[in-house]
């Protein structure tokens, strides 16, 4: 039975990146990066965390000081969507995203009569298994043909049987955008009850939150970033002293660097995963 790895030593697993970046001031001579990317103990992802709310904080106070030049332009910008009907249409279109996930929910677990995706969603599911299965079965017949029976290959836009699984996932998608555009112009309606002023604060809120976010998500990638990317000589050693040093590089050699830690984080193991092994 193999032992079950410690946190600590979970916290040890990497990556190594290697990359060329232009160099923009020596054409001749480019930038060489090998980095080593490690996942942060959850002290240094919490002590991110706190950071990024702290400058989230910052941003929020400064677009609501009414007499500061960014609150002044979200609220031109906010004066310029027009009336009632404008903006009942631009606040309901900012939610399009929760009403769509809302729809998606609704018709995948209906208990209505004569639905076709009941059943806690199973039959949906069944289906999407269905279509990859067959994908999946078409790969494996061509990968098997010789080069003399190539013709006999198995396109995916012709084959019947797949033809026919996409078309009842497409029938769901219908569903899903019929129950959304429901919902849509039932939030229309509900909004147009409000007064012009009463619609431009909402919508001024909700542009002082996206940028607060926005602002978060600055923080927080730009503080893990410090955390994770080590020497790949010295994997305890950061790369960088601090945050200051990585908003100093290029933009081009930022930019490629911040790609390559979304990368690390999407093929990494999720920071819960890491913790539900750590041995109680």
């Amino acid at each position: 039975m193999s032992k079950q790895p410690h946190l600590s030593e979970l916290f040890q697993a990497g990556k190594l990146f290697s990359f060329t970046i232009a160099n923009y001031s020596d054409p001749e001579r480019p930038l060489e990066y090998e980095l080593w990317f490690q996942h942060p103990h959850p002290m240094q992802r919490e002590e991110a965390m706190t950071k990024a709310r702290a400058k989230q904080a910052r941003k929020r106070m400064l677009l609501s000081d009414k007499e500061g030049d960014q609150y002044l332009s979200l609220w031109q910008s906010v004066l310029e969507v027009g009336g009632v009907e404008q903006l009942a249409d631009r606040l309901a279109d900012w939610d399009l995203y929760s009403l769509r996930q809302k729809a998606y929910h609704e018709v995948l677990y209906s208990d209505e009569v004569g639905s076709d995706w009941g059943k806690e969603g199973q039959v949906y599911i069944d289906l999407v298994a269905a279509i990859q299965s067959r994908i999946d079965e078409i790969v494996q017949l061509n990968e098997g043909l010789s080069d003399e029976d190539q013709h006999q290959a198995i396109v995916f836009e012709e084959d019947r049987e797949l033809q026919l699984l996409r078309e009842e996932q497409e029938k769901f998608e219908s569903e899903v955008e019929d129950q959304m555009e429901a919902h849509l112009s039932r939030e229309k309606a509900r909004l147009k009850q409000h007064s012009t002023e009463e619609l431009r604060q909402m919508l001024l809120k909700k542009l002082i939150d996206s940028e607060a976010s926005l602002a978060w998500m600055g923080e927080y990638k730009v503080q893990m970033v410090r955390y994770v990317v080590r020497y790949p000589d010295d994997h305890k050693k950061f790369y960088f002293s601090d945050v200051e040093a990585i908003w100093d590089l290029p933009d081009h050699v930022r930019t490629q660097i911040f790609a390559a830690y979304d990368e690390f984080e999407r093929d990494g193991d999720d920071l819960k995963n890491l913790l539900s092994l750590q041995p109680s």
